[in-house]
């Protein structure tokens, strides 16, 4: 079945969809609460460190993964 929104109406749909499920592991899963204070450690560090912007970037993206990761262990256990 086709999707009636389109557009910029879609785009808005897909954020609001993304946020809730966001919510949802935020309230229902302890170690995703985790996962986010340790990412947000990590990144106020990661802003001190002496290193290059590649490496800073490399490291910025792992810490993405992480997240990233926890959700998908999520959805699969849902």
């Amino acid at each position: 079945m086709k999707s009636p929104h389109t557009g910029i109406k879609r785009i808005l749909k897909a954020f609001t969809y993304s946020y809730d499920g966001f919510k949802a592991s935020f309230k229902s899963e302890a170690a995703f609460r985790q996962d986010i204070l340790f990412c947000l450690v990590m990144g106020i560090i990661l802003c001190f460190l002496p290193v290059s912007k590649i490496q800073t970037a490399i490291m910025a993206f792992t810490l993405i993964f992480i997240l990233f990761a926890e959700l998908t262990n999520t959805a699969i256990e849902a």
